[in-house]
């Protein structure tokens, strides 16, 4: 896994119109990421793209 905790990165595809995530922690074999609006989702990284 390249990205760590506290890292910012952004969706390929926006979520609900949010692209800017900050990653939270893992989960399995992705991602759980926070976006700016306060939500929680999990990602795999082919979903993230360095800022």
């Amino acid at each position: 896994m390249r990205y760590v905790i506290g890292d910012s990165a952004r969706l390929v595809t926006p979520y609900r119109g949010y692209s800017w995530v900050t990653i939270i922690g893992y989960e399995g074999d992705g991602y759980c990421v926070e976006l700016t609006s306060g939500l929680e989702i999990v990602v795999r990284e082919d979903e993230l793209e360095d800022v």
